[in-house]
C-alpha cells in the first residue's frame, strides 16, 4: 500500500510494460516518447531500473538533453557494477559531458570507457568505441576518430557496427571525398537491413546523408539506388527533421531530372507535413524554387513574400545550422520581392548567439558561411550595388567547390554570371550542369552562355552610350556629346538594355561595375 502523497509501486508486469514501450519507441526514433514514458515511471527492480536510466540517458543526448542524461545517469550510479553496466555508464556520462560543453572531462570518460571494454560484451565494447570516435569526430579530429573505428568496429555488433559505418561516411563527407562515403552509408543500409533491430531513426539519418550526397554531387544515379528507401520512409514525429531534409532532398533531385510535375507533388507534401517555424519557412522556398523551375511567372514572388513573412514571426534565437539556412534561404529570396524586408531579416540573423560547435558535417562552419554570401549578394544585387554582389558570389561559389557541393556551386555561378562577365566561371558551370541536361540549372546556363556574347554585339557607338550612361549622363547630354538625336540615342539604349539585360539605368551601371567596363560602387 502507498503512503499519502506518494506515487504507488509500478507493478513488475506494468514495469515492463512500459519498458517495451520505451523500446519501441526509441527503435522508432521517437526519443520524446521515451523520456516522457521513463520520466514519470517507478521502476524498483534494480535490472529495471539500470535498463531505464540508460535508455532515458540515451533518448535525451538524441534529444539533445544533456543535462536530463546525466541526472538519469545519477539515479542508479550506485548500482551500475557489472562491467557492462559501468562501460555503458561511464561512455553514456562521457557522452553528455562532452554535448554539455565539458569537452576534456567527457573525453577523459569516453577513453576509460573504451579502454576498460576490452572485459566487457563485444557490442558494449563496439559501442564504446563508436561513441569516442563521435566525440573525436565532433572535435574535428577525423584522423583519431578513423583509427578509433577501425580499432574497435565489430561486424558482429548488430546496429552499433551499422552505425560506425555510418560514422566513416560522414568522416569522408567531412573530407570532401563523397564517393567514399557513399559506399560506406550503402554498406551501413546493408548492415541496418541486416540487423536484429530497425532503428529507424538511424535509417532516416543515413538515407539525408545519401540524398544529400547525391543532390550535391549531381549524382542521379546514385539517388535511384537509395529511392526504394526513400519512398518507403514513412513521416513519423520521432523522424520529422529527417525526413524533411529528405523530402526536400528529393525535390530538388526530381528537379534536375526534368520530373518538374513530381518535384510539385512532394514539395506540396514537405509544405504539408512541415513544422511550424524554421521548417515551415524552409519548405515555402522550397515551392518557390519548384515554381520558378516549372517557368510560373506569378506563383514563386507569393510563395517568398509568405515565407518572408512566417520568418519575420520566428524566434530564431535557438537557431541550430538548418534554421540558420533556412534563415538565409528566405533572406536571399526576398531581396528581390521586398528588399526592405530582406534587410530586416538579415538584422535579426546578425544579431544571432554564436552557434554553438558543429556535430554534424552539414553544420560546418565553410557551409553555413557560403550561404551567408548568396544572402548577402542577393540584398546587394537588390540594392544596385554590383562590386559587392559579384565579390560575394565569387566567395561562395569557391567555398561550395572546396567542399565539393557542385549543386550549390553550380547556383553560386549561375548566379555570377547574371550579373558579371566571368569566363572561368562559364566554362566551370557548363562542367557542372553538363551531367544534369534536363534540370532548369542547364536551361539557366544555357540562356547565360548565348547572353555572355551580347557585351561583343554592342556597335562602338553603342559601346560609348553605355559608358556614357554609367557616367550618369542624360539622354539629351549624350545627344549632345556625339553629336546624334535624342531619337538615336534613346534607340541606341534600348539596344543596350536588350544585349545586357537590364531594364534601368542603374541596373546597367551595377552590371557595368560588376563586369569591370566601370569602376562601381564598393
Amino acid at each position: 500500500m502507498s503512503a499519502v502523497g506518494q506515487q504507488p509501486r509500478l507493478r513488475r508486469p506494468a514495469a515492463r510494460s512500459v519498458l517495451r514501450d520505451a523500446r519501441d519507441a526509441w527503435f522508432g526514433g521517437d526519443s520524446e516518447r521515451v523520456i516522457a514514458l521513463l520520466s514519470a515511471a517507478e521502476l524498483h527492480e534494480r535490472a529495471e531500473r539500470v535498463e531505464a536510466a540508460f535508455l532515458l540517458a540515451r533518448a535525451a543526448l538524441r534529444a539533445d538533453q544533456p543535462a536530463r542524461a546525466l541526472v538519469a545517469l545519477d539515479a542508479v550510479a550506485d548500482v551500475s557494477d557489472a562491467p557492462d553496466e559501468r562501460v555503458t555508464a561511464t561512455m553514456l556520462r562521457g557522452t553528455a559531458l562532452v554535448r554539455s560543453g565539458r569537452a576534456d572531462e567527457g573525453l577523459a570518460l569516453l577513453e576509460t570507457a573504451a579502454t576498460d571494454g576490452v572485459r566487457a560484451h563485444r557490442a558494449v565494447r563496439a559501442e564504446a568505441g563508436y561513441d569516442l570516435a563521435l566525440a573525436y569526430y565532433a572535435a574535428g579530429r577525423l584522423d583519431e576518430a578513423e583509427t578509433v573505428l577501425d580499432t574497435y568496429a565489430d561486424a558482429g555488433a548488430d546496429i552499433v557496427y551499422a552505425r560506425a559505418l555510418e560514422l566513416y561516411g560522414w568522416i569522408e563527407v567531412r573530407r570532401e571525398r563523397y564517393p567514399i562515403a557513399a559506399r560506406h552509408f550503402l554498406d551501413a543500409l546493408d548492415a541496418l537491413r541486416r540487423s536484429e533491430h530497425r532503428d529507424a531513426l538511424m535509417g532516416a539519418s543515413l538515407l539525408r546523408g545519401m540524398t544529400t550526397i547525391a543532390l550535391e554531387t549531381l549524382d542521379l544515379k546514385l539517388f535511384a539506388r537509395v529511392r526504394g528507401d526513400v519512398d518507403a520512409l514513412a513521416w513519423s514525429p520521432g523522424l520529422q527533421a529527417r525526413w524533411f531534409a529528405i523530402r526536400r532532398n528529393r525535390v530538388l533531385v526530381e528537379l534536375l531530372d526534368g520530373n518538374t510535375t513530381e518535384a510539385w507533388r512532394l514539395a506540396d507534401e514537405a509544405l504539408t507535413q512541415s513544422a511550424p517555424g524554421a521548417q515551415r519557412v524552409a519548405a515555402l522556398v522550397t515551392a518557390a524554387q519548384v515554381a520558378r523551375a516549372a517557368g510560373d511567372a506569378f506563383t514563386p514572388e507569393r510563395l517568398v513574400q509568405k515565407a518572408a513573412a512566417t520568418a519575420a514571426e520566428v524566434d530564431w534565437t535557438a537557431a541550430g545550422a538548418d534554421e540558420r539556412v533556412a534563415l538565409l534561404a528566405v533572406i536571399r529570396e526576398a531581396a528581390e520581392v521586398d528588399p526592405e524586408l530582406a534587410a530586416r531579416l538579415l538584422a535579426r540573423y546578425d544579431d544571432l548567439p554564436a552557434a554553438r560547435a558543429p556535430v554534424e558535417p552539414l553544420d560546418a562552419p565553410s557551409r553555413i558561411g557560403a550561404f551567408e554570401d548568396l544572402a548577402r549578394a542577393a540584398l546587394a544585387r537588390a540594392l544596385d550595388d554590383g562590386v559587392t554582389t559579384a565579390t560575394r558570389l565569387r566567395s561562395a561559389a569557391a567555398a561550395w567547390r572546396a567542399l565539393g557541393d557542385r549543386f550549390d556551386e553550380a547556383l553560386a555561378l549561375l548566379a555570377l554570371l547574371d550579373v558579371a562577365s566571368d569566363e572561368d566561371g562559364l566554362a566551370r558551370a557548363d562542367e557542372l550542369t553538363r551531367v544534369v541536361p534536363r534540370s532548369w540549372l542547364r536551361r539557366r546556363y544555357t540562356a547565360l552562355a548565348e547572353r555572355a556574347k551580347g557585351v561583343e554585339q554592342l556597335s562602338p557607338a553603342e559601346h560609348r552610350v553605355m559608358l556614357a550612361i554609367c557616367e550618369g549622363r542624360s539622354t539629351a547630354e549624350i545627344a549632345e556629346r556625339f553629336g546624334r538625336s535624342k531619337n538615336t540615342i534613346r534607340n541606341q539604349t534600348r539596344r543596350i538594355y536588350e544585349v545586357m539585360a537590364v531594364r534601368t539605368r542603374s541596373a546597367l551601371v551595377s552590371k557595368c561595375a560588376a563586369l569591370g567596363i566601370v569602376v562601381g560602387r564598393g
